[in-house]
């Protein structure tokens, strides 16, 4: 047999020789053998089927690149190489004759050990000649052929062979040997030929299976006659009982037969047979090959081919040994199915390694027994990859805008582009490159995908690229992905403005005063900004001034002395860029000595009027002049395209629009000459409404100050009415109203010139009697006020100005949107430091001194504007910031020393000095690096660019000098160089000797580190033989071997942190170092994280309101360390994401909830780590949602029409109204309100919405609408909705009715607002008196008013009398009564419900310090604070102000977690500061928290303690101390000691550290003692140190000592790091590189560092504001000799800086200024609140206004920041024709250090408009008189009355009502239209008079007399008297004579 088997490599792609294969080793690898190159697969022995039949193979592929397997199935085919063999072989027989034919007498049996068919076996009788016996072939049963008796031999000899299908037959057949007996012959007979007895194959030994019997006259004896089978079984001789002997196996043999002899004594035997078939028992599960195997499939095999199968053998038979197969499970999922049979494996679905590589297979295998047995194998499949993915960019479009600057410089990066390639291999590698070959100025890196600029680039030159980047893999094939990239050239301010384009300007003598006499275009090549050129005048000029458009202008006439003259301008032209570039453009002036010969022919009228509907080519003006040559239209503007000029004509060019014209319009003609010199003529164009032969026209001119109401016009005198004629007025903006009457015609709205400066009104005047109509126009001009000024073009400008400018330059320049000519601006320039100043004619502003960055970066400047020649001296405020930028104006200066000092066995890697140098710059280029410029070339230092900290990389063995260079950010720096010497000490001690490259060391080991591992090989190269010592001794978790310097551990690893010391010395014992280390055990098996309880539960939140921050869950990990990874999940209950959690910190949010559509939500939290399997908790939180007042009350009636008649009783209810409201509480309670019935007649109970017929009162109208109102019962606001009823009113009779009044309503039921002043109108009750008759009435709050809190008038108002509280009384019961009718005194009941506000703030009780143990975990709750708030239905939020970094509180719940480890010894106390929010309220808390200290620090103790000891010192001498320190308090910080080793040679005072010496056993080596350090906390925390003995190598009489014992310095907070400013001074120092300093005190050690020099430097920035001063102790020891350690305390003082602004508390310091007319001066409008943490003057803030409080309407207190009312100003409410005028008002906060710090703070300046007198309604004509036909009819609407307030506006809140109006008319309460109710007769009335009210909220109300005056109709035809009128005429009547009268009557009037 041979198999083949290959392996490809995807670098060429097909296959190679340098692949070599091999077999792994298993149990079948010893049948096969493969050919190392070829891969050729060969059997090495014979195989055999019936032993094992299937063969798995682990098959290796080598090459250099790695290694691949594949698993191969040899499944063996079985062949007919196996005869039958039988079992037994020998068989007896015995017959009788009574034995009839066709019996079953005997069974055979064969095995055939082949398989299937080739083992199906067939039976044959050989030699039976006589046919005596028939043999079954397949059961190998024996029969007879014929009846016994016919047998004659008494023997017979039979042979059965057993052949299979193969034809192999079997070698030995089968002997069977028949005896024959006559019947009476006495023999023991069988009472069976064959017994069957079935048996399971776990029957025990000794058991009885079954029972033979024979018969016979003599005693029987039994046998096994087989004498194998009597291995298994017994037979009782006596009995016949079959037992069984051993265990039996079913699965060798189903069955066993047995011949079985019965023995007579006589000797004569008989045969049987025990068939004894064994039942099998499941006992066998199947086995598999592998137990866990592994194999490789390519992630594109296909799917539904085996690619696998797994193989298990079962030793049991049939069922029982059966087995199938099945996948339980696959992790994770694999699309992977099993054959059941086979154990095949297929894929159902492809696989994609790129998403999984790995999958982990557990598959079953299970025979068919009962109960079934199994076995699992773990299959794993590891897929590999094929290039199948493209690259894909990673995050990237496929077309990539980018944005370069023109100045990057080479090899600056462009853009990165990542891709990724879900394959993996050489296939997931990805490569970029630049398609195109023609952008030499881009390249890209070809494995990052870094495009870099490669050349230089030049935005002016090319501004843009487009190219195409190829991302591909190195796959076969070659995928890949493209990237279009389109580079845009930023432009960058490289060029300066041009001069060139620059021609000189020529002037003339006729030029006027502001006409343009040249403009100026230096060209710039930059784009946008960059190349847009601005300019000033370098100094301002007598006659000239330059626009910013470079327009040059004439500021006055220039005199004629003057003109002659050569004016050469120095003008800056800037550009606009970031950095402006700027350059000084020389411009000449000069005088044209041949002027314009153009002569304007006088007079001329400059303003134009023109018809609005002027013609096309209709000439305006012809203008005369002299030497005209050639007419032009000047500067272009919105009107000049209506023009055209031809030869002195203006004409129209076009019709034009009239809107154009609304205000007067500057139209300006130029006139040349034939030289080209031009005079100029501007025209104002204004429209013209002339009147006509029917039209007379009026002008009127108004200004736009002229007040509402005022009379413009009058057009027939001071009469009253006019009873002969009336006018009308035809003009539809409503800013005019006409006394219909007398013709006059009054404003009725506001006039604003910018929009509109001319109105044109249609005045009809129409004769009652002969109905002539007489038109006139009226014109009304408005005119600018001058009472204010115009606005500013920005109310804030910002400018930025290089420090660099000169004095006496322009920065640029303040302007007005528009300027009057009537005006006389000047501009002031508020500037304490006079750095600045203004133009006070033109608002340039000019630098005064020089800018220096550093002393001031901005300027906050305002300017003020005032017209000088007002009385009221009109003024405007702008700010202006002014940004200075920093130019790079200063070098780097070192100030760092210049050379040191260095031991010559320096450590190596830990800095040794620090550089600084300080350079005056900011940003950038202030931000200094360090290198070193020379001296390096041997690499042997290390130069931290940031820091300026140098290292060692190697040990120095000579002095050295480097030069290093001070660089700061610029893109071409400025730098210095310094020197720097260092100089080698080679005088010190041997003891100085170092071996170690570092003096610690620290390594990271697992928990789970074998025994044995190695930490660290401490051997050094090339260095002399030494000997390690581990120290300490009493440490056994790790080893070291004394030569070779291997660290290993030793035991299992159990703390988490080691401390260790390497001891090192030469053999000689003359030289010697240590080194310590630091070794911190990590554990990555852990429980699992644990939410901490009391961060679930339950929580609050209101509906509507969505959160950021509603909770947070909290987790801890007991046996993690402290990053350990955890994440949180929302496992259930979000509800449409209507919940999430941030995974990594397990704060929730919530979008807006509404409790209508869920009350409460259940959310379970998971939080789980990273581990495999994952470990997780879960909690459940429950989140209620608090009800809001949002769901408006939705009514419902049975009908929309009521029908009342003669049948409806008074008191009968005639419809029960219901309603409904998803809110909640009072939210959802609902009570009615009958809103409108003009009838009176009904009622309605408020509870339960039963609408009464309440009376029965004479009512004209058939029908009505009523209007019922559902009111909900919010404490704060109540919502409602409205039905509109129709009433038919049918009823034809009343029910007598006494004229008794009663009230309309039972009950009323009212709101009102709390906290409002006193006279708040509540409610307007009334009696069907007003109904029935004029009586008066008596109005009185007779009961419920028990705080005399409301008053009612003679009207029925009840108004608030007092400020009401909804905290005290939020409801009352008023009970009314009405007195004055002698019929009955009726009474009500007002229900006022007072409505809160949020005008309570919060309040927090009195809480104590509280006391924490510094041992709480993070996320442990630490407590709950609660404010109260009176105000009802308020939710409050809780925050921590400012935000402290070791607490954290729930938002709505006040609670308070820890979420930083505490630390006594750092910090011991916490102040928090804690602010509770109601919406609109602050509280303020402080709660203090005193850290308790716990014994969380161990004593502190130098790892090796060096005692020198002198020969000469004695027994029981002192020798040294031991000195330890523990920062914990109380007894956690008492220290003692206990030697633990070293014993016989010293001992150690427990409690002072006295180390005395006990014997000298030595005078030229080392010992050992180990000591240990424990505190007295509980428990007890301990240190174990080594303390080194050696002997004396000098004298110890010249130990040093501090010069003194207590040092003071004062240090700047911004003192340089790493710079010394303070030395510990000491005397008797021999060496001094021989001694060290250590500081003891944790925090300090932390801030200060100090050298062997005892130099104090700062190791971290200093922040006074922070802490003020440090004070710890430093102790001086010695390397090379011990003494006791001398101790000094140090004091540092931090001196303050400047270096805070003013900080506003936006949450204390006022949101907004709201004034109100009725104020006094002095009222306290509120408070600025600041802060600035500096000291002293540095820290002392100063408030100001700067802006935005003109005309001083208010002021601030300098030194407390209280703002107060001043005054009211009516004029600044007319800035704007909004309702409600807001602006800023900006402060300046600023501290008094010099210089000083500053910000600004805006403040919104609200005028409440509300309250002011001026917002009330009023009638802007005191009568109106309305003329109407007769003949309108009904409904009509006959006029409008519309109220204004002051500024001319109407209010969608008034209210319009009539009175005295006869019942004809109807108002529109909300319009105030006049309505027809019924038609007018004019022959019965011809006039009406009544009054027209109109109210506003406050109550403020306005009345107006209206007068209609009816105009009759011809209606009426006329109608004679008779029908025929006879006269009787004489014969003597003359002509003319009257002969008769003929009369006729006319209805008409």
């Amino acid at each position: 047999m041979t198999v083949y088997v290959s392996a490809f490599d995807n670098v060429c792609g097909q296959l190679i020789n340098r692949v070599r294969y091999s077999l792994n080793e298993s149990p079948s690898a010893e049948f096969f053998k493969i050919e190392e190159t070829s891969g050729r697969i060969c059997l090495s022995k014979s195989v055999d089927f019936e032993r094992i039949s299937r063969h798995q193979l682990t098959v290796y592929a080598h090459n250099t690149a790695g290694k691949s397997k594949a698993l191969i199935n040899v499944i063996l085919e079985d062949v007919n190489d196996n005869v039958p063999v039988f079992n037994p072989i020998s068989y007896n027989l015995t017959l009788f004759d009574e034995v009839p034919s066709v019996t079953l007498v005997l069974t055979v049996h064969a095995e055939d050990a082949d398989s299937g068919q080739l083992g199906k076996i067939q039976y044959i009788l050989e030699n039976d000649v006589d046919k005596l016996f028939r043999v079954d072939p397949s059961t190998g049963n024996l029969y007879t052929n014929r009846p016994s008796e016919n047998f004659v031999k008494n023997s017979y000899h039979v042979i059965v062979s057993a052949k299979d299908s193969g034809g192999l037959t079997s070698t030995k057949p089968a002997q069977i040997f028949v005896d024959m007996h006559p019947k009476n012959q006495d023999c023991p007979r069988f009472t069976q030929f064959i017994y069957e007895f079935n048996v399971s194959e776990d029957i025990l030994p000794n058991i009885v299976i079954g029972t033979v019997e024979a018969t016979g006259s003599s005693d029987i004896r039994y046998y096994i006659h087989d004498k194998e089978a009597r291995n298994d079984f017994r037979i009782d001789e006596r009995l016949g009982k079959i037992s069984v002997t051993h265990d039996l196996d079913a699965d060798k043999r189903d069955f066993i037969l047995l011949n079985l002899e019965a023995r007579s004594y006589s000797g004569c035997s008989g045969f049987a047979q025990a068939k004894i078939l064994i039942r099998d028992l499941n006992d066998n599960s199947p086995v598999f090959d592998f137990t866990n195997v592994e194999t490789t499939l390519l992630e594109d095999f296909p799917i539904h081919e085996p690619f696998f199968a797994v193989q298990a053998t079962d030793r049991d038979k049939h069922e029982n040994g059966k087995v199938t197969y099945e996948l339980i499970s696959s992790e994770p999922p694999c699309p992977v199915m099993i054959r059941p049979l086979t154990g095949q494996l297929l894929l159902a679905a492809s696989l994609d390694y790129e998403k999984v590589q790995k999958y982990r297979l557990r598959i079953r295998a299970i025979d068919q027994g009962l109960p079934p047995r199994m076995n699992e194998t773990i299959v794993t499949i590891l897929v590999q990859d094929v290039n199948d993915n493209a690259p894909e960019l990673v995050n990237a479009p496929a077309f990539h805008n980018i944005e370069v600057s023109e100045n990057a410089p080479l090899m600056s990066e462009v853009i990165q582009l990542k891709a990724t390639d879900k394959d993996s291999g050489e296939n997931g590698i990805v490569q970029f490159r630049i398609v195109e070959d023609n952008v030499p100025e881009f390249e890209i890196e070809p494995t990052s995908g870094q495009i870099f600029v490669k050349q230089n680039l030049d935005r002016e030159t090319t501004p843009e690229y487009t190219f195409t980047v190829m991302a591909y893999d190195l796959g076969m094939p070659q995928l890949y992905a493209n990237a279009s990239i389109h580079i845009r050239v930023l432009d960058v301010n490289d060029n300066t403005p041009n001069c060139s384009t620059i021609t000189p300007i020529t002037i003339s003598e006729d030029m006027e005063p502001f006409e343009i006499v040249g403009l100026l275009n230096a060209y710039d090549p930059d784009s946008s900004e960059n190349g847009t050129v601005i300019y000033r005048l370098q100094q301002t000029h007598e006659f000239f001034e330059l626009k910013r458009s470079g327009e040059l202008r004439l500021k006055k006439r220039i005199p004629t002395d003057a003109l002659r003259r050569l004016y050469h301008l120095s003008v800056i032209a800037e550009d606009q860029g970031a950095k402006p570039r700027s350059t000084v453009c020389q411009v000449v002036v000069k005088y044209e000595e041949s002027r314009s010969l153009v002569q304007i022919i006088e007079p001329l009228q400059r303003v134009l009027r023109i018809a609005p509907d002027i013609a096309k080519g209709t000439e305006i003006v012809h203008i005369e002049a002299m030497n005209a040559n050639n007419w032009t239209i000047g500067d272009r503007n919105d009107i000049s395209k209506y023009f055209v000029i031809q030869d002195g004509s203006l004409k129209t060019n076009s019709s034009i629009d009239p809107d154009s014209f609304q205000k007067p319009q500057p139209l300006t003609v130029k006139v040349f000459d034939s030289a080209g010199h031009s005079r100029h003529v501007t025209f104002m164009i204004r429209l013209n409404y002339k009147s006509s032969g029917d039209h007379s026209m009026q002008t009127v001119k108004l200004s736009e100050d002229t007040a509402i109401g005022t009379p413009i016009l009058n057009f027939s005198g001071p009469k009253k009415a006019n009873f002969e004629q009336y006018f009308t007025l035809n003009y539809s903006s409503g800013l005019f109203e006409i006394d219909e009457s007398s013709g006059t015609i009054y404003l009725a709205g506001h006039l604003d010139y910018k929009n509109r400066s001319e109105h044109v009104l249609k005045i009809v005047n129409v004769n009652l009697h002969t109905k002539e109509e007489n038109i006139t126009t009226v014109i009304v001009e408005v005119e600018r006020s001058n009472k204010r000024l115009p606005l500013f073009t920005s109310m804030s400008y910002r400018f930025s100005v290089s420090e660099d400018t000169p004095i006496g330059a322009s920065i640029g320049r303040v302007e007005f949107e528009e300027v009057y000519d009537e005006l006389s601006i000047s501009f002031k320039l508020n500037d304490k430091t006079s750095t600045f100043n203004i133009d006070s004619d033109t608002g340039e502003i000019y630098v005064q001194k020089s800018l220096n960055y550093n002393s001031a970066s901005a300027y906050l400047l305002a300017v003020e504007a005032q017209e000088s020649a007002s009385k009221e001296k009109l003024s405007r405020h702008c700010l202006v910031h002014i940004d200075i930028v920093d130019i790079n104006n200063n070098i780097p200066m070192f100030i760092s020393p210049s050379n040191i000092t260095l031991s010559h066995s320096e450590r190596v890697g830990d800095p040794f000095h620090y550089f600084f140098a300080m350079d005056q710059d900011s940003g950038k280029f202030g931000t200094v690096s360090y290198s070193i410029l020379s001296g390096n070339e041997q690499d042997l230092f290390e130069m931290n660019s940031t820091t300026g900290g140098l290292s060692l990389k190697k040990r120095l063995k000579d002095s050295i000098r480097l030069t290093i260079r001070a660089s700061d950010g610029d893109t071409i720096p400025k730098f210095s160089d310094q020197l720097f010497n260092i100089f080698i000490d080679y005088g010190s001690s041997s003891s100085l000797w170092k071996y170690f490259e570092k003096d610690h060391y620290a390594f990271t080991l697992n928990a789970d580190t074998p025994i044995g591992s190695l930490v660290h090989n401490f051997k050094r190269l090339n260095e002399p033989m030494v000997t390690f010592v581990l120290l300490p001794e009493t440490q056994g978790e790790f080893q070291m071997d004394n030569n070779n310097g291997l660290l290993k551990t030793a035991t299992k690893l159990t703390n988490k942190d080691y401390k260790l010391i390497v001891y090192v010395h030469t053999f000689d014992g003359n030289s010697s170092d240590f080194t310590t280390i630091d070794i911190q055990v990590k554990n990555f098996h852990t429980k699992g994280p644990k939410i901490v309880a009391s961060s679930c539960g339950n929580v609050t939140v209101r509906e509507n309101l969505a959160k950021d921050n509603l909770m947070r869950i909290f987790a801890i990990v007991d046996d993690a360390d402290e990053d350990f990874p955890i994440t949180y999940h929302i496992e259930g209950g979000s509800d449409h994401d209507l919940f999430s959690i941030n995974a990594s910190t397990g704060v929730i949010s919530c979008k807006e909830l509404d409790r209508e559509t869920k009350p409460e939500h259940f959310l379970i939290i998971s939080v789980s780590d990273n581990s495999i399997p994952k470990k997780a908790d879960v909690c459940t939180i429950r989140v209620k949602v608090k009800d809001e007042n949002d769901n408006v009350p939705i009514i419902r009636a049975a009908s929309d029409v009521l029908e009342i008649n003669d049948y409806t009783h008074v008191g009968a209810v005639l419809m029960k109204f219901t309603a409904s409201d998803l809110d909640e509480g009072d939210n959802g309670r609902i009570k009615f309100m009958l809103v409108d019935d003009k009838s009176h007649l009904l009622d309605l109970k408020p509870e339960s919405g039963e609408l009464i017929f309440a009376r029965d009162l004479p009512f004209t109208e058939k029908e009505w609408i009523i209007v019922i109102s559902a009111m909900d019962s919010g404490k704060g606001r109540v919502l409602s909705s409205e039905k509109r009823i129709r009433i038919l009113y049918k009823r034809r009779h009343i029910q007598t009715n006494n004229g008794a009044p009663e009230f309309l309503r039972h009950k009323y039921v009212a709101f009102v607002q709390e906290s409002l002043p006193r006279g708040q109108l509540v409610a307007h009750i009334q009696t069907t008196y007003g109904s029935t008759r004029e009586a008066p009435l008596t109005y009185s709050i007779v009961g419920g008013n028990f705080d005399s809190a409301f008053e009612i008038d003679g009207n029925g108002r009840i108004s608030t009398a007092q400020e009401l509280d909804a905290e005290i009384e939020s409801e009352y019961k008023l009970r009314v009564i009405a007195t004055g009718s002698p019929l009955k005194t009726p009474e009500t009941t007002v229900e006022v419900k007072v409505l809160n506000i949020n005008d309570n703030p919060p309040s927090f009780p009195v809480v104590r310090t509280r006391k924490i143990s510094e041992t709480l975990r993070p996320g442990s709750l630490i407590t709950t604070v609660m404010a109260n708030d009176v105000d009802a239905d308020t939710q409050l939020e809780y925050r921590l102000n400012p935000a402290n970094d070791y607490f954290e509180i729930e938002h709505l719940t006040g609670t308070i977690y820890l979420t930083k480890p505490l630390d006594f010894e750092v910090e011991p106390r916490f102040t928090l500061g804690i602010q509770a929010f109601d919406g609109i309220h602050f509280a303020n808390l402080n709660l203090t928290f005193d850290v308790q200290d716990a014994n969380d620090n161990a004593p502190m103790l130098k790892s090796l303690i060096e005692i020198t000891v002198s020969p000469l010192t004695r027994p029981n001498s002192q020798i040294g101390k031991i000195i330890a320190t523990d920062p914990d308090q109380g007894r956690a910080g008492e220290v003692f000691y206990e030697l633990l080793t070293g014993k016989n040679l010293i001992r150690v005072e427990r409690t002072t550290g006295i180390v005395t010496l006990l014997n000298m056993p030595f005078e030229s080596t080392t010992h050992f003692a180990t000591i240990k350090a424990s505190d007295s906390g509980t428990p007890p925390l301990s240190t174990i140190s080594t303390i080194l003995l050696k002997p004396a190598s000098k004298s110890v009489d010249d130990s040093p000592k501090f010069e003194k014992s207590f040092y003071t310095f004062v240090v700047s907070e911004n003192f340089a790091l790493h710079q010394t400013f303070g030395v510990l001074s000491t005397v008797n120092r021999t060496n001094e590189l021989d001694y060290q300093y250590m500081i003891h005190d944790f925090k300090s050690e932390k801030q200060f560092s100090i050298n062997r020099f005892g130099e104090l430097s700062l190791k971290s920035p200093l922040d006074r504001e922070t802490s003020r001063e440090y004070r710890f102790q430093v102790n001086l020891t010695s390397l090379s000799h011990e003494f006791e350690p001398r101790s000094a305390t140090v004091l540092v003082q931090i001196s303050d800086i400047n270096d805070n602004s003013p900080k506003i508390d936006p949450e204390t310091s006022m949101k907004e200024i709201r004034l109100e007319e009725r104020m006094k001066k002095g009222t306290i409008l509120g408070r600025l609140f600041a802060t600035d943490p500096d000291n002293a003057e540095n820290g002392r803030i100063k408030y100001s206004i700067i802006a935005g409080n003109e005309p001083s309407l208010i002021q601030v207190n300098s030194n407390t920041g209280v703002v107060q009312f001043e005054h009211w100003d009516d004029s600044m409410l007319f800035e704007s024709i909004e309702e409600i005028v807001k602006k800023n008002v900006t402060f300046l906060i600023e501290d008094e250090g010099l210089p000083p710090n500053w910000i600004s703070y805006n403040v919104p300046l609200i005028f409440d408009t509300s309250t002011w007198s001026g917002s009330a309604p009023m009638f802007p004509i005191p009568v109106y008189h309305r003329y109407v036909l007769e003949s309108l009819p009904k409904n009509a609407i006959i006029l409008q009355v519309q109220a204004a307030n002051r500024w001319g506006r109407q209010s969608s809140n008034w209210k319009y009502s009539i009175s005295n109006h006869d019942e004809i008319f109807g108002i529109r309460v909300k319009s105030g239209e006049i309505v027809l109710l019924s038609e007018f007769d004019y022959e019965k009335r011809m006039s009406y008079e009544f009054k027209v009210q109109v109210t506003d909220l406050a109550q403020r109300s306005a009345v107006v007399s209206v007068h209609i005056h009816v105009i009759g109709v011809d209606e009426f035809a006329p109608i004679f008297t008779k029908e025929t009128f006879r006269f009787q005429v004489p014969i003597s009547a003359r002509v003319g004579q009257r002969v008769g009268t003929i009369r006729a009557t006319d209805a008409d009037a």
